[in-house]
């Protein structure tokens, strides 16, 4: 799914509407339709009713129209109250067409007044779910009031808030928030996601994303420019491979897993089961004979071999049996594992992904990375692109697209920056925007999760651009599943590898 600018948008709207045939009062019709259905979604407390914060413009417009919804559903919704910022003979267009169509049905109007701050508060205070429909994608600057009244009230009700399009006071390019700026719990974008949404710096704001579709021809967002994507479970769906019925253990790749050391046999542990979770036919897990007796005793359908060193000598004959390689959960530091990560690199012709303690040797001397002679995927978290990349962690978040952007294209990696919207970027060029995962996943070993699955994608014969948008997809998903069942706060890193087939089963429902 394309990720685009304001301005992409209002022009695809534009096509749609004098190209396409489809009127204005229709696309606005689908748009309140649709954040009908995401406020139908979200636990709130219905029987306390719902206030539809509504400007002028066609955000307004959509609020109205939600509100219309609201009212002829019923389904437990208690009082629906429409709070105008501006007069209601001062709507025009669509947004007036569609306050005709309101009218009949006798909602409660309240007109905001930033002069009766305590009676606006009072109403917003006592709902059950906020509709902020004040601003759209256009507006730029500190909100004016009475808008920027109205956005402190929603704020301050501290109640569950859902923001039409873009949360009011957000820009919609940058995602920098106004010092007035609605913090919602839920934004249902329209048509396409926005580019600001998707910013680090918008995230508080934001909340939970949907994408409500209204309808915009697929020949026009696919006319727009390549390189940026929003990873959606469609995208997810169309790259996951059929699986023959006659197939055996072997046409779904062997992965070799080099990994743990004393104190961090969990790592290894953790990214080989998740591994053997996601499709690959099998996994050996190369681990120093030191700690092998500890990480056997977790092992079965995983091959625990143990190593004296991580010589050519050793390592070389498992790199001819194996389709693919995953390096570095719970390694340590050493010069051995310097060793060890130089050696893949010079002579792993297969695709491997690289975390943890790889990355930090790596980071000693990044340039090696573009003389591997297979394709590469790294996964760093912000601290270690930090390291590998020479900028601050403060740089590295403040323009995550442009920094796995830029580090892809020199170092010919495919980069997975992790974090909330993990970035995965190609070295040829485009990024793609994770949709899935949750905070509760910023828990110790979920990142070995994330190797092991990329490890066995990239084993069954996927591409290395392609192996990660999937594994982060399914990854983040797989703990969205988790979160849903036990909650973010209790969320391990092993609840994530046991949800792990029930997200691969969504992949493979119809669409």
């Amino acid at each position: 799914m394309k990720i685009v600018t304001a301005e992409q948008m209002r022009e695809l709207d534009r096509r749609t509407i004098q190209e396409a045939l489809v009127p204005g009062l229709e696309l606005m019709e689908r748009a309140g339709a649709g954040i009908f259905e995401v406020a139908q979604s979200m636990a709130v407390a219905r029987d306390r009713g719902v206030v539809l914060v509504a400007g002028k413009g066609n955000n307004g417009g959509d609020a109205i129209v939600a509100a219309e919804h609201l009212l002829r559903a019923g389904n437990g919704w208690g009082p629906v109250t429409l709070m105008l910022t501006t007069a209601a003979e001062e709507l025009s267009g669509d947004a007036l067409h569609h306050w005709k169509k309101l009218a009949p049905l006798q909602p409660h109007i309240v007109r905001f007044d930033p002069h009766k701050k305590e009676l606006m508060a009072g109403v917003l205070a006592g709902c059950g779910l906020i509709v902020d429909g004040l601003l759209g994608t256009g507006a730029r600057g500190e909100p004016l009031s009475p808008v920027r009244e109205a956005i402190e009230l929603i704020n301050a009700a501290k109640r569950p808030t859902l923001a039409i399009d873009i949360p009011s006071g957000l820009d919609a390019n940058t995602g920098q928030p106004a010092a007035a700026c609605v913090r919602a719990d839920a934004t249902a974008t329209i048509g396409l996601p926005k580019r600001g949404l998707l910013q680090q710096s918008a995230l508080d704001h934001v909340g939970r994303l949907s994408i409500v579709d209204i309808g915009i021809p697929e020949s026009f967002t696919a006319a727009l420019p390549p390189g940026c994507d929003y990873f959606t479970v469609e995208d997810a769906r169309a790259l996951l491979p059929p699986r023959r019925p006659s197939a055996h253990k072997g046409d779904f790749g062997h992965l070799l897993v080099v990994a743990g050391s004393e104190g961090f046999t969990g790592a290894a542990v953790l990214c080989g089961q998740a591994a053997m979770r996601s499709g690959t036919g099998l996994v050996t897990l190369a681990v120093p004979r030191a700690v092998w007796p500890v990480i056997a005793t977790q092992c079965r359908e995983v091959m625990a071999k143990p190593f004296d060193d991580w010589s050519a000598a050793a390592l070389a004959p498992w790199l001819e049996k194996c389709d693919a390689v995953a390096v570095g959960p719970g390694l340590g530091q050493s010069k051995a594992t310097d060793a060890l990560v130089n050696w893949l690199l010079e002579n792993c012709a297969k695709p491997m992904v690289m975390d943890a303690d790889a990355l930090n040797v790596l980071a000693r001397d990044p340039a090696r990375l573009r003389n591997a002679r297979g394709p590469v995927v790294i996964t760093p978290h912000p601290g270690e692109m930090s390291r590998l990349a020479g900028k601050s962690v403060a740089e590295i978040q403040s323009d995550r697209w442009n920094s796995a952007t830029q580090f892809a294209t020199e170092s010919k990696a495919v980069v997975v920056l992790k974090g909330a919207r993990t970035v995965v970027a190609n070295p040829a060029g485009g990024i793609s925007v994770n949709s899935t995962g949750n905070p509760g996943m910023a828990s110790g070993g979920v990142g070995d999760v994330l190797t092991g699955l990329v490890g066995a994608l990239l084993a069954q014969n996927i591409s290395a651009f392609d192996a990660a948008r999937l594994g982060v997809w399914v990854h983040g998903f797989a703990g969205d599943l988790t979160a849903q069942e036990i909650g973010e706060e209790a969320l391990i890193a092993s609840d994530v590898t046991a949800h792990l087939g029930a997200a691969f089963c969504r992949l493979r429902q119809p669409s």
